[in-house]
């Protein structure tokens, strides 16, 4: 048998009462007053209520599945009595995270814990184990200024059309968009991924939900709309993103089977699928805002069978005013 001794660091430490970064700290029941702003300059003066941390540090002791724990501040300590096994960290770790979901029900702060230390003691003395630790090198972004402009054309072009489909379909793309970019801000800075298998599964799935509403926003739902297999058509749509569509509504339908992911498979596979659908949507709201254009040019006398995905004579013929109407009209 051997004795296997894990540290794990719990957070937001202000729940413990301790510094935590910015966050003013006081005991429950404190009247908090922020820091009074100068009217002339609207500078900060004064300091407000100051953070008034714990005298005496929370510390107990309990018994969990199999092993015993001990919380100080907010340091949890396990120990365990159990033959030499390499997954017992592992499983360990799965137990702590459940206790940290019920810590988070029960004192209304989202818990969470990263491992920061693992022993075995053996006969032949203590000796450390491996723990996975996350090195943040941090984030990139590529940018293209030509195709920026395109992009910021084709905005300002649409804006001058206010049609209330693109209005909308563009909004339900940007939730998606959103629910997608936070499902990426948590894989990169969390610690603990396995306690956010749930909650990524979840933003995941309705990121795919999003982005299937902005899609059938413009070329109609399969479930109630007649024209749904030739509006595409309407729009310029080609008949291989149209197919991309029909995908997109077989990954929407089983999208109940994601909001459950328990390992990083799962969560990757997933991931791809909010992509996808992010990249169909995309492509049919850029067809559908080159109609919008096409449409516009007509409206204002142009030559409708200019091309659409030139962003200088989108946006020009967006900035354009209908020309009067003719009397015999």
């Amino acid at each position: 048998m051997a004795m296997y001794e894990m540290l794990y660091r719990l957070a937001p430490r202000g729940l413990f009462g301790l510094p935590d970064r910015d966050t003013i700290v006081v005991p429950a029941g404190t009247e908090v007053d922020t820091p009074a702003i100068d009217r002339v300059t609207g500078l900060l003066i004064g300091t407000g209520t100051v953070p008034k941390y714990r005298d005496v540090p929370l510390s107990l002791e309990m018994a969990l599945p199999g092993c015993q724990a001990k919380v100080w501040d907010n340091n949890l300590e396990i120990a365990v009595m159990h033959d030499e096994d390499p997954a017992l960290v592992d499983r360990v770790t799965e137990l702590v995270d459940k206790y940290c979901m019920f810590l988070s029900v029960w004192s209304g702060f989202r818990v969470s814990a990263r491992i920061v230390r693992a022993t075995i003691k053996t006969e032949n003395g203590v000796r450390p184990l491996s723990v996975q630790q996350k090195l943040r090198l941090g984030s990139i972004v590529w940018y293209d200024l030509q195709q920026l402009r395109q992009s910021a054309e084709r905005a300002g072009g649409l804006c001058c059309v206010m049609d209330q489909t693109v209005i909308r379909a563009c909004e339900y793309y940007c939730h998606g968009l959103f629910l997608q970019t936070e499902a990426h801000r948590i894989m990169d800075e969390e610690r603990s991924l396995a306690s956010l298998y749930v909650h990524l599964g979840e933003l995941y799935a309705e990121a795919v939900l999003a982005y299937s509403k902005a899609v059938f926003s413009v070329i109609g739902d399969p479930s109630k709309d007649r024209d749904y297999q030739s509006r595409y058509r309407k729009y310029g749509i080609s008949r291989v993103l149209w197919s991309e569509a029909q995908q997109l509504w077989r990954i929407r339908s089983d999208r109940g089977a994601a909001h459950h992911l328990d390992n990083p498979i799962a969560i990757q596979e997933s991931g791809q699928n909010a992509a996808r659908a992010g990249q169909t949507a995309k492509a049919i709201l850029e067809a559908y805002g080159g109609y919008l254009a096409r449409q516009h040019r007509g409206s204002a006398g142009e030559l409708a069978e200019t091309d659409s995905h030139e962003p200088q004579q989108l946006a020009e013929a967006c900035l354009t005013p209908p020309g009067p109407a003719s009397k015999g009209a």
